[in-house]
């Protein structure tokens, strides 16, 4: 048995007791037997506990705490507060740590009660190390590059990876052109199908209006692999990759991709068409990008400053003398030593016009 001073009841172990007397608890009858199984005392069941005996607690004994114990006293009186602010001061270095590292012109703008010691001293960015190295930005090289000589001369690519559409195709190449912004969709299986892309483009431009593809801007994926590079060698261009990991130096051809692809988003939505259907709205969606007037272009659309530079390339007036020979048919022996003189840039003329 434990008496416990301030418990309102003294306790019993049935461990301790079995281990000093070999008592035991009759827990079907409700006894405490001893090791000859005789009954050493009868137990009651109060308030979810075995009881052995049980007083009945005085009420008048809680009235006469409660009387004896001194009313307490309310009072609704204030702490005064002090009617001087508080002031703290510190250096510039001082102030830059405990704020969190506080850049130099955020301090300058303390409130009053920060008192600023040298404020000449204020740590920059890049002279607190824990600030230069959180603080630290990606820095993307966005130079911008000098305009192609004629339309189609440097191109921009990008892949577009979907769900497998109806048809089984996987993504499409988005091939931008960097002087008029026209923009052409080849939905292919693949990335094995920018090559074979970018030769039909080329076979068509060279086509339409007698231009070639000399460069080519383009992401430096890996998934590329050695295929890619070697097909420019192969084909004579000059393959102009962003740096490894760094997709937004491609960012033309990104930006181009963005805007066809909500255009199609916004079209199969409004036809109601299955996701699996984006081959379709994506070329609808170019077709469309290229009549829809840019700021880029000053609010022409891509087509017609595509037609306006192959005009005013065919049709400039030429700055310097530049000869040719006689078209067939027209040169004879009499004036075999001769040749003319052009006023204008004939079409198929390999230069640059100031358009």
């Amino acid at each position: 048995m434990a008496y416990i001073p301030g418990y309102h009841t003294s306790l019993i172990s049935h461990d301790v007791l079995r281990e000093k007397s070999g008592a035991y608890l009759d827990g079907k009858h409700l006894l405490i037997r001893t090791a000859d199984d005789a009954v050493f005392c009868t137990l009651t069941r109060l308030h979810r506990q075995l009881v052995v005996e049980y007083n009945e607690p005085s009420s008048s004994a809680y009235a006469i705490e409660r009387s004896e114990a001194p009313p307490k006293k309310r009072t609704t009186a204030r702490p005064k507060r002090s009617q001087v602010p508080l002031k703290a001061s510190g250096t510039t270095e001082q102030w830059h740590l405990r704020l969190g590292h506080l850049g130099p012109e955020v301090i300058k703008y303390l409130p009053a009660g920060a008192e600023v010691l040298e404020p000449l001293s204020t740590p920059s960015t890049t002279e607190c190390e824990p600030c230069a190295l959180a603080k630290a930005t990606n820095l993307v090289s966005r130079r911008p590059m000098a305009l192609p000589d004629h339309p189609y001369q440097r191109i921009s690519i990008d892949w577009f990876s979907y769900e497998q559409a109806f048809n089984g195709l996987t993504g499409c190449t988005i091939i931008k052109c960097d002087l008029t912004s026209v923009t052409t969709v080849v939905p292919g299986e693949g990335k094995n199908t920018i090559g074979p892309a970018i030769t039909q483009l080329d076979t068509r431009v060279h086509r339409q209006y007698g231009f070639r593809i000399c460069q080519v801007r383009s992401d430096n994926e890996p998934a590329l692999g050695n295929a890619f590079p070697a097909w420019c060698k192969r084909e004579g261009i000059d393959w102009i990759p962003s740096s490894t990991y760094t997709s937004a130096q491609n960012g033309g051809a990104e930006r181009a991709g963005g805007v066809i692809i909500r255009i199609s988003t916004s079209i199969r939505i409004a036809a109601r068409l299955p996701e699996d259907y984006w081959p379709e709205s994506t070329v609808t969606a170019a077709y469309l990008h290229n009549l829809i007037p840019t700021e880029t272009n000053g609010w022409k659309s891509p087509l017609v400053t595509l037609k306006e530079a192959i005009n005013a390339f065919t049709n400039s007036p030429l700055d310097e003398e530049i000869y040719v020979d006689w078209p067939p048919g027209y040169k004879n022996a009499s004036n075999s030593r001769e040749c003319l003189r052009l006023h204008k840039a004939l079409y198929g003329l390999r230069r640059s016009p100031l358009l």
